[in-house]
């Protein structure tokens, strides 16, 4: 998994599963997944050059389904720490940007799609990964305010920022809420198109 031409180590116990580099023995990866039943090696679901692995889970309470998740070692532009929120629940989930030194002190921002991500939309000689629509017009009132927080702002001297989808009960209204979430960076002071990261999906439920 970590590509040094060796067979890695997988150990899972009840309630997450970690990652070990052969050579060294040393901790690279993990899954925190409540009451983990299995663990499988598909290969490489979605042809990134990395091996991925399928974990299935019992639910944590009773009444409720398992989740299957899917977990890759490949690191990606824009990472959540999570694919949903629970509206009734509150809290936030982070949403981690690492667009690349390239794009230090850069202006970036987040927009959400409910209509997908192909073709996606051509911003200069930047592919946006999603299809702009009513749902990214209304975000653009509510950039820096619950539940889009820290969405638009300036990327660090790595490149690098955070964000949170936060969330309330009164959103429970609007739930379920399946979007697309992804990072467009415009060059500053030059305010032009620069780059884009890649798309992710985000749920409230």
């Amino acid at each position: 998994m970590n590509k040094d031409g060796l067979d890695d180590l997988c150990i899972a116990g009840s309630d997450n599963a970690d990652f070990f580099a052969a050579k060294t023995y040393f901790k690279f990866g993990g899954i925190d997944q409540k009451y983990i039943r299995s663990i499988a090696a598909p290969g490489d679901i979605d042809k990134d050059g990395v091996q991925d692995k399928v974990v299935a889970s019992n639910s944590s309470a009773a009444g409720f389904n398992g989740e299957v998740g899917f977990w890759s070692t490949k690191k990606r532009p824009f990472t959540p720490a999570d694919n949903y929120i629970v509206a009734s629940r509150g809290g936030r989930v982070a949403l981690d940007i690492d667009m690349g030194v390239k794009n230090k002190g850069a202006f970036y921002l987040i927009l959400g799609s409910m209509s997908g991500t192909s073709p996606g939309v051509k911003l200069g000689s930047v592919l946006f990964p999603l299809n702009i629509d009513n749902y990214s017009m209304i975000m653009t009132g509510l950039f820096n305010q619950p539940p889009f927080v820290n969405f638009l702002g300036f990327l660090d001297s790595k490149g690098r920022a955070q964000a949170f989808w936060t969330a309330a009960p009164a959103l429970g209204k609007f739930a379920p809420l399946y979007a697309q979430y992804a990072v467009l960076v415009i060059g500053y002071p030059s305010l032009q198109f620069q780059d884009a990261s890649n798309a992710r999906h985000f749920v409230l439920k």
